[in-house]
This record gives C-alpha cells, sequence and structure tokens, in this order.
C-alpha cells in the first residue's frame, strides 16, 4: 500500500518495468521509458509538496512565545526605611516599583531558586533597599521580603538610605551568598542630592545557610571595606560576587567579590576573597593597572572554570564620556591569591547617550560575563551602537583568555542595524554547557487598545520593551545558535507608564532630573532543562492593577534538554 510522503521512486519504476504485457500490447523500449518517466513526474507533483510540508512545520514567531511560562516574583513587603527627611519609617510599604535584578539556582536542587532586586519605598527620591525571592517549585511560587540588617529599622547601628546593585552566587553546598553595597545621601530643600554623609558606602557580604529564608552578615560581621569621602571622591560601586561551585575544584566553596573604586581622577577594580564560606575575608587589593588599559575602569564580573581557575572582566576607555569602550580579563589560577596581566578580549562602541532614544529611561550595563562551568570557555555578551539602533553581539575564548572569536549578533538578523534597540545583555550557561543570552527588546511597536500602554504611547516604534532569550550549543568548536530569538515576555509593556501606586518612575538622581530608571542589567540563569529569565515589566496579568514595575520571571525550556 503506498502512502502519501512515503512513496518509493524505485519501486515505482520496478512495478512498471516488470509488467506483463499482451502480444498486441507489447510497446518498445523508448515508449516503456516514457511511460516510467510520466509515472515519475506525477508522482513527484503529487507527493512532494506534501512531503515538504510535513518535514517543514511552520517555524512559531517571534511574538508567538511557543513553551514559555510567566511568573509575577514580586510582591508588596514592609521594611525599615528612611525617607527625604532622613527620618526613619518603621514598617514602611515597599509597594511600588521593584527593578534590577539578579538570580540563582542551586546546584544542589535545581527547583531551588534565589533571586534579588530592588524594592523601592520612595521612587521619586531614589529611596529602595534590596530584597530576595525564593522559590522551592521551579519559579511557580515565590515569597519574597526585603533583606534586613540595612535598614534604621532591623539595624539601627548599620543604617543606610539605600542598598543597591543585587548580585548572588550559590557555593556547592547550598549556601547562597551575595556582594552587599550599602550607600547614604541626602537631599537639601531644593530636592538636589547631596553626598555629604559619612560613612557614604561600604562593601558587605551577606550569607544564607537556609536557601534564602534568613541572612547573616559574613566576615565576622565586619564589612570588606568602608569609604567616607564626601562625595563621589572615592566611592565603590557595582559590586560582583562568585562562588567556585564545583565540588571538585581545587577551590571549591570559595567566595569572590569585586568591585570599582571612583577614585577621583580614575576608576580601579577591587578585590577580596574568602576561603572559608564567607567567615573571614582578604585584606582588599588593587588588580587593575593603568598602565595596562585606561584610567576608568568599570563593571568587574567573575566566574570560575570546571578546574577552579577564577577569571574577572572589566571595561575600560580613556575617558567617562567615551564611547569606544575595551574589555578585558585578568586569570587566577591560585584561588585568587594573584592575577595575570590583563588580557584583551574585545573593543565595542558603547551607547553615549544616558537614555536611549525615545524614553527617558537610563540605558544601563552594556556587557556581561560569564564561564562556561561545563568546559571553560569564557562568553562576552556585548550591547553595540550601530549608528542605527542598538544590538546585542556575543563573543567567546576557548583557550582561557588568550584568543577570542570576533562577536557575531544575538538578535535575529532582521532586527541587526534596523533602527531598533536590543540592549542590557545577560549571558549564562548551563551545568552541562548550554549557552544562553538573554536582553531587552524594541523591535514590537506598542501595542493599541491595551490598556496598560499609555494612549499617546500606542503604536510607537522603538519604545516598548519585551524581553528575549537565544540559545546555543558550546562545543569544542565553539557557539552555534540553536535556532532563532524567543520571546520571553508574555506582553510588550510602556517603560514610561509610571505607575499608580505614587505615579512616578524611579530617578536615580532624584526629582529635579528627567533621568528615569528600569534597572541597569537583569538576572539569567540555566539548569540543565530550564533557562530563568527575571526581568521587568509593569504589565498588569491580573497582580499588578496598578503598572508599577515588577519582576516577572520567564520560564524557558532548553530547546536541546
Amino acid at each position: 500500500m503506498w502512502v502519501l510522503g512515503e512513496v518509493n521512486t524505485n519501486k515505482v519504476a520496478s512495478h512498471v518495468e516488470g509488467r506483463k504485457f499482451l502480444p498486441s500490447q507489447r510497446t518498445n523500449g523508448l515508449s516503456r521509458l516514457y511511460l516510467l518517466a510520466t509515472l515519475i513526474i506525477i508522482t513527484s507533483i503529487l507527493v512532494i509538496p506534501l512531503q515538504a510540508f510535513a518535514a517543514k512545520p511552520s517555524t512559531p514567531t517571534y511574538a508567538s512565545m511557543p513553551g514559555v511560562t510567566n511568573v509575577q516574583a514580586s510582591h508588596a513587603v514592609l521594611g525599615g526605611a528612611t525617607d527625604r527627611t532622613g527620618a526613619c519609617v518603621a514598617n514602611a510599604k515597599y509597594d511600588n516599583h521593584h527593578s534590577e535584578s539578579w538570580i540563582a539556582v542551586d546546584p544542589t536542587n535545581s527547583h531551588h531558586l534565589v533571586a534579588m532586586s530592588k524594592f523601592f519605598f520612595d521612587p521619586q527620591y531614589y529611596l529602595f533597599h534590596i530584597g530576595a525571592y525564593v522559590s522551592r517549585d521551579g519559579g511557580l511560587h515565590w515569597k519574597d521580603a526585603v533583606i534586613p540588617g540595612f535598614d534604621c529599622q532591623s539595624a539601627p547601628n548599620n543604617s543606610w538610605v539605600d542598598t543597591t546593585d543585587p548580585v548572588l552566587a550559590f557555593d556547592a553546598r547550598g549556601n547562597v551568598y551575595s556582594a552587599f553595597l550599602p550607600y547614604s545621601f541626602k537631599y537639601n530643600p531644593d530636592g538636589h542630592q547631596v553626598w555629604g554623609v559619612v560613612p557614604n558606602d561600604a562593601v558587605f557580604v551577606i550569607k544564607s545557610a537556609d536557601g534564602g529564608d534568613t541572612w547573616t552578615i559574613g566576615n565576622q560581621g565586619v564589612a570588606l571595606e568602608t569609604y567616607s569621602s564626601s562625595g563621589l571622591g572615592i566611592t565603590a560601586d557595582k559590586q560582583w560576587i562568585s562562588v567556585d561551585s564545583n565540588p571538585r575544584s581545587p577551590f571549591a566553596n570559595n567566595v569572590y567579590v569585586g568591585w570599582t573604586l571612583f577614585a577621583g581622577g580614575s576608576n580601579e577594580m577591587w578585590f577580596s576573597r574568602s576561603s572559608d564560606q564567607g567567615a573571614h575575608f582578604s585584606t582588599p587589593i588593587k588588580i587593575s593597572r593603568p598602565n595596562n588599559d585606561g584610567p576608568f575602569n568599570q563593571f568587574i564580573m567573575m566566574g570560575t572554570g570546571p578546574e577552579g581557575t577564577l577569571y574577572a572582566a572589566y571595561t575600560s576607555s580613556p575617558s567617562s564620556k567615551h564611547s569606544m569602550v575595551d574589555v578585558w580579563v585578568l586569570k587566577s589560577t591560585d584561588g585568587g591569591q594573584t592575577f595575570s596581566a590583563p588580557m584583551f578580549a574585545a573593543t565595542f562602541r558603547a551607547v553615549s547617550t544616558a537614555a536611549l532614544a525615545n524614553t527617558t529611561f537610563r540605558d544601563g550595563i552594556a556587557d556581561n560575563f560569564a564561564v562556561n562551568p561545563a568546559n571553560g570557555h569564557l562568553l562576552l555578551a556585548l550591547e553595540v551602537d550601530s549608528g542605527n539602533g542598538v544590538d546585542v553581539q556575543l563573543t567567546e575564548s576557548l583557550d582561557r583568555g588568550v584568543h577570542w572569536t570576533s562577536p557575531v549578533n544575538v538578535n535575529d538578523p532582521s532586527t541587526v542595524n534596523d533602527g531598533t534597540d536590543q540592549f542590557q545583555p545577560t549571558v549564562s550557561a548551563s551545568p552541562s554547557g548550554t549557552v544562553a543570552v538573554a536582553f531587552y527588546d524594541r523591535r514590537l511597536a506598542c501595542p493599541s487598545n491595551d490598556t496598560n500602554i499609555l494612549p499617546n504611547d500606542a503604536g510607537r516604534t522603538n519604545f516598548c520593551i519585551d524581553t528575549t532569550i537565544q540559545f546555543y550549543t558550546d562545543g569544542q568548536l565553539g557557539l552555534q545558535a540553536e535556532g532563532s530569538n524567543i520571546r520571553v515576555s508574555s506582553s510588550t509593556w510602556d517603560p514610561q507608564n509610571p505607575g499608580s501606586t505614587t505615579g512616578q518612575l524611579p530617578r536615580p538622581f532624584g526629582p529635579t532630573t528627567s533621568l528615569t530608571f528600569i534597572g541597569d542589567y537583569f538576572g539569567l540563569a540555566l539548569s540543565n532543562t530550564t533557562a530563568y529569565v527575571l526581568s521587568v515589566s509593569n504589565h498588569d496579568s491580573g497582580m499588578n492593577p496598578s503598572n508599577d514595575q515588577q519582576q516577572f520571571l520567564g520560564i524557558v525550556p532548553i530547546p536541546s534538554a
């Protein structure tokens, strides 16, 4: 029996050739050949289009978001806060915006996730504290709270106005750590931020031994470093933490912390380590070298390879306003005791304006770095100003930072240099080696007839935001893209919608400035089967009627898993 889509043309030919003919019906060989060719052609016409249809199912469009689940992780909570006058507010309502996030997967239980973000108390005056989120069912349900120990209510002797820049990591035993950056400032009667507060900021490490439910201050309860500058002359910024979570590493459970120090006319990279799971940290040391790179070094990010090698990447430029940025990588093979000379990784053109086109929110951090735990490949994602929009690129080192591949575009070809922005990339790899890059994406126009979108913004292009992910395999020959971009966010959202709780977007420099804030980066973590993307949106999916900025988890099945 012949089945459409499974016709074997050799069997067709054999059937015709072997047919019995009466003498009066005999044909010569040429006629039989014509008949055979005719049958083959007819069969091809009838069958091949059906075969093609069966073998090539329609590819989902970017907007269809196949197989992705979205869950709102953030909720209103209470905690201590310092208000715009400097007064302590007990049980303050952190009930509006939640922006800028990080997330990690427990290596001992892939369903256990811990995340952090900013929880805003007064967004117009940029007053917030870092809060933690915990899920034990793969991100379907969450509990969240402001992390105590740094506010006027829970710790009057260690009270800071803000805690900022969430970042966290697990060790091999399921303990979770965060590098914490508390800082203080005040406002003058005109509403301008004033930095004449001593001390003005510090670098701490906090640890949770119960999966994120409770937290204690590491390093015997003492800051790794405290800065008492009366302004931005000498102050810390954008700390990072990495933990060697490979139980077979010679440096298993080492905790590494780095940060930027604004030191007057230059920016420096500083570093400290712990070899006893955060109980004690080494005296901080400067690891950047001004003679090797520009004086303005920033955004240190770290990761460890499977054999325990520690890598630290950071950006460098000749001046704080220079649009061309270099990325350098340091290497330590002795658990962070010493570092190599800087190895050049990439150079790219960063966005030179504070805010992206058409909108008022701050652009954020233009690169992200990770180490593939399966093979030690180094991964660097870049946000590149193409001259006609912003694109995301990815480069990789297969030989521990000595050589790097030419950057390739991550966003779909139709969105490259097309006048739309893809920005704030974050890169991560699963324990088995799958790589993913997630980023914010403005390829889709703002929806019309959507109450979540401000009426004047409906239909605008390169304006509203989605979240996107791209997967890669990463074998001996390096990265190979798996399919095309996948839309993570269930709904496109309007970054200019201030929400109705306060009616104000977060303003990094206070109410007298126009620059607003959605976060400088966001979180991505991978298990062997699932990518967890924690990004911001103000869309109301049933739990956010005020349209405040909330943290939404995108749960994305890994295609090759």
